[in-house]
């Protein structure tokens, strides 16, 4: 899938005091879509997954704990 057609030109002239001619040229942006790179995001997304999983847990944990001892308080 592209987004934009492969190559494009275009030009201009203005009608100010000097006539300049401008180009303008760009290239596509073209989107990956071979399996490699479908492997390579999945493995980048598993990589961030192994570092932020345990984070997530202790944080759950220590969630957890404070409101277990803050309904103990709360009763006593």
């Amino acid at each position: 899938m592209e987004c934009v057609s492969t190559t494009a030109e275009s030009s201009s002239q203005t009608a100010r005091y000097r006539l300049v001619n401008s180009m303008v040229q760009y290239e596509p942006i073209v989107q990956q879509t071979d399996d490699e790179a479908k492997i390579k995001e999945i493995e980048e997304l598993m990589d961030m997954f192994g570092r932020a999983v345990p984070l997530v847990e202790e944080a759950l944990r220590y969630a957890v704990y404070v409101t277990k001892r803050r309904t103990i308080s709360n009763e006593s």
